[in-house]
């Protein structure tokens, strides 16, 4: 169950912190592509479980056969990790998807329709691995669709969850009422968001899991009763006892969900019931209640959490790491901007989705082995014997047909929980020791934890990260502009960072570099003259539009901005009222950005024609809120502007 929901957290990873590539294929030879790598994969599988059949059939049921088809499934779980992989780098499916326009508007979309392209080539190999399982095994246990169904299901704690919380994100992305709107795309607002549902998730999520995995509750018989008195007898509250049709039933295993006892489940598997004595019942369901004794259900939200804190400071961290190795590079080395920012997100990608494989392996790993060893110190010590659980884990090696040291990334394998009860029953220090190892790793990970947020704080807010910033940045774009053959674009990317700072002045510096108005480039030029109405030399920026607008007649750009400077000029040398009007609606008819519109209403404003301002500002006004445009209140101020204007002129 924890690989199938890992594999999803890694996949849904790889598609939220990618970026679309930088070239487009036709939508025609994505799919195809897609398809082909479908069908490689579909006969690669169907060929490997042919030869461990045959195997099979030379070695008769041996647990080294089952213990390779278990790899195999696990190997080809990886292999749709890297096909996944492949359609976003190799096929740009998400290129594709945010060309779609209820795509780009919900993203969610995208992001389902990738994961479920994964899931079908993980049904695939579920599919193709049935009649072998089944041969390994000797026994049909369910259909093949049911086998297909429940191994889906498994990853659905992840999955609906993600798709709930994401889905809901772009709803409340796209409101249209402005304080909501703002809110919500803060830093501030997300996380408050982030929490809230996080809290509302691990509350009221059980109640989705049972309904989705099918659970129903346990009825009236002995072993119910047998349950129901030690969960008293412990003090244990929970909602319901449920029956629990893991491969219609046929494993044989327990488990406990919910953090709090009104919306507790204990789940038991009809294949646990028919084959444990009540000794042995009473010892899984202990191993249960120590879960919730030892409060690792709060813990396992604590690590989530901490994962949240992770990512946050490996965004933080990459860019500065990037920006570092590129520096140590030999001068040889030289990477235009384009390039720089293509290879920094997928390195940027890359080593996010490491470092979640990480955490989740390995660190998040080591906990819920240790946790899982703990709960069956609380059975040994509440039972008062080894024996019945140690009975319950050999009857699963045999009746499963697993070897008792087959390795687990999430628990002990048979045999070592096995050997640690015996040990502490013979010397319950052990189990002193045990808690206490887990304690003071648990110590150790809040320490790590507080400090991941104190580097995430100081990168990401302090007067220190601003500083290590901007001398990193700065340094990057300087080591371009020496080791490129054409340093132009670096001198107008290190422009526009000064710019972003409010360095006006060296922004201008720096695009003097280029060559000034006089260089063709319609991109530069649109940079100068952007800067030369923020430092409020009009006629400078009027002439560096009025090239852009030479360089690239079909730029709305170029058209809007110049659009802009003939409105609001107030210098009679430079204000041209109608062909700032002709001007903005070229643009506006190109582009229906909310900056554009902005210039259009303005346009019919200094026009006289106030009607129209007003409605042109609306829809301006409509689009800022929907891109999250940091300056709402001028979208704002401008229509109240107009709509007195407006109302002035219909007075008698």
């Amino acid at each position: 169950m924890f690989s199938n929901i890992l594999t999803i957290i890694l996949v849904l990873l790889l598609y939220s912190v990618s970026s679309p590539r930088d070239f487009a294929l036709p939508p025609g030879t994505t799919l195809l592509g897609i398809a082909a790598l479908f069908a490689l994969f579909g006969a690669f599988t169907q060929l490997r479980f042919a030869l461990l059949a045959a195997r099979h059939g030379e070695q008769g049921k041996n647990p080294a056969v089952l213990a390779a088809f278990d790899r195999i499934v696990s190997t080809q779980s990886v292999a749709c990790i890297l096909i996944s992989a492949i359609h976003l780098f190799g096929l740009n499916i998400k290129g594709l998807f945010v060309s779609l326009p209820i795509f780009a508007a919900i993203p969610t979309l995208g992001a389902l329709a990738f994961i479920g392209i994964f899931l079908l080539h993980q049904c695939l190999v579920w599919f193709l691995a049935w009649p072998v399982q089944n041969l390994i095994q000797g026994a049909v246990l369910q259909s093949r669709g049911g086998f297909v169904r429940s191994n889906l299901m498994l990853g659905m704690p992840a999955l609906v969850p993600w798709a709930l919380f994401s889905g809901l994100a772009d709803v409340l992305g796209l409101v249209a009422w402005p304080p909501l709107a703002t809110a919500f795309n803060s830093v501030a607002g997300q996380v408050v968001y982030f929490l809230i549902f996080l809290a509302g998730l691990s509350i009221l999520g059980p109640l989705l899991v049972v309904r989705f995995w099918g659970c129903r509750p346990l009825p009236p018989s002995p072993e119910r009763s047998q349950m129901e008195i030690l969960c008293k007898k412990t003090g244990v509250k929970y909602r319901q006892i449920l029956l629990w049709p893991l491969f219609s039933g046929a494993m044989i295993t327990a488990g406990v969900m919910g953090l709090v006892s009104r919306f507790r489940f204990i789940l038991v598997t009809n294949g646990l019931l028919s084959v444990v004595t009540p000794e042995e019942l009473n010892s899984v369901l202990a191993h249960e209640i120590g879960h919730v004794k030892h409060h690792h259900l709060w813990l396992y939200l604590g690590f989530l959490v901490g994962f949240s804190l992770l990512g946050f400071f490996v965004i933080m961290a990459t860019p500065l790491l990037l920006g570092a190795a590129y520096l140590a590079l030999p001068n040889s080395v030289s990477l235009t901007g384009a390039q720089f920012m293509s290879f920094g997100q997928d390195a940027g990608t890359l080593l996010f989705v490491i470092c979640a494989f990480v955490y989740f392996r390995f660190v998040f790993g080591f906990f819920m082995r240790n946790f899982e060893r703990q709960a069956d110190l609380y059975a040994l010590t509440l039972t008062g014997s080894p024996g019945p659980l140690i009975a319950v884990f050999l009857k699963i090696a045999f009746y499963m047909g697993r070897a008792v040291d087959t390795p687990n990334w999430h628990h002990f394998s048979i045999q070592q929980r096995v050997d640690f009860l015996r040990k502490s029953y013979s010397d319950p220090k052990n189990i002193v020791a045990h808690n206490k190892k887990v304690r003071k790793g648990l110590v150790a990970m809040g320490l790590a934890m507080a400090l991941v947020a104190g580097a995430t704080y100081s990168l990401g807010w302090s007067s220190f990260g601003d500083r290590l910033h901007f001398g990193l940045y700065e340094r990057v774009y300087k080591a371009q502009i020496e080791r490129l053959e054409n340093p132009l674009p670096a001198w107008a990317a290190l422009a526009g960072f000064y710019w972003e700072r409010g360095m006006t002045q060296k922004a201008l510096e720096a695009l003097e570099n280029t060559g000034g108005p006089s260089l063709q480039s319609a991109q530069t030029n649109l940079a100068i003259g952007v800067l030369y109405l923020e430092s409020g030399q009009e006629e400078k920026a009027a002439k560096a539009f009025e090239t852009a607008l030479l360089l690239d007649p079909q730029s709305p750009e170029a058209a809007n901005n110049l659009a802009w400077v003939l409105a609001v000029s107030q210098n009679p040398a430079i204000a041209d009222p109608a062909r700032a009007l002709a001007l903005a609606q070229k643009a506006a008819a190109k582009d229906s950005s909310a900056y554009i519109l902005d210039t259009l209403a303005t346009s019919y404003f200094v026009n006289g024609l106030f009607e129209d301002a007003v409605n042109a500002q609306k829809k301006a006004l409509e689009k800022a809120i929907r891109e999250n445009a940091p300056n709402l209140d001028h979208y704002k101020e401008q229509l109240e502007k107009f709509s007195q204007a407006l109302s002035g002129l219909a007075q008698p």
